[in-house]
């Protein structure tokens, strides 16, 4: 049991040195050491078992508070009064101007599709947002007892009719 104790002595120094050279501090958590440790103790005797597991968790708290130090020395942020105002708090937004703004994407998108439709001959129009039955399903061939026309597929409104959809 001595020879497996200064086994995670070794660990432990391996993953401390290492701690201070990584970029990211939390990835030490999950080091293939600590889990190649955790994997030894199912091989040890079931009454060694008990000692070996509590240390390997002493050498994890230990490798956790070092994270959790870092953390905390790294990000400083100034102390919130919840009781004031909100503008107390924060600097007020700027407020934008529609000459800082831009197009969206699919707007942008959508402005050369179109145009390229256009210079093929094409005219771009919108179409009704909700149609009658006649034109969602009877010109269209569906039967009068088609799944389609059920209820709960169908919103049926004042103006007409509207299909999710699939």
């Amino acid at each position: 049991m001595v020879y497996k104790i200064k086994e995670i002595d070794t660990v432990a120094k391996k993953l401390r040195s290492r701690f201070k050279t990584l970029k990211d501090k939390a990835a030490i958590r999950r080091a293939p050491e600590l889990a190649a440790l955790y994997f030894q103790i199912k091989e040890l005797p079931q009454e060694e078992r008990s000692a070996f597991g509590a240390e390997i968790n002493q050498l994890k708290e230990e490798l956790e508070a070092l994270v959790i130090s870092h953390l905390s020395s790294t990000i400083s942020l100034d102390p919130i009064d919840v009781t004031s105002p909100f503008d107390v708090n924060s600097d007020k937004p700027e407020i934008f101007t529609a000459a800082r703004g831009s197009k969206h994407p699919l707007m942008s998108e959508l402005e050369n599709i179109l145009d390229i439709f256009g210079r093929m001959g094409f005219t771009p129009l919108e179409s009704r947002q909700i149609d009658d039955d006649y034109h969602m399903f009877t010109s269209l061939n569906f039967p009068a007892d088609h799944p389609a026309r059920d209820d709960y597929d169908t919103f049926i409104t004042e103006e007409g009719l509207i299909a999710p959809a699939h």
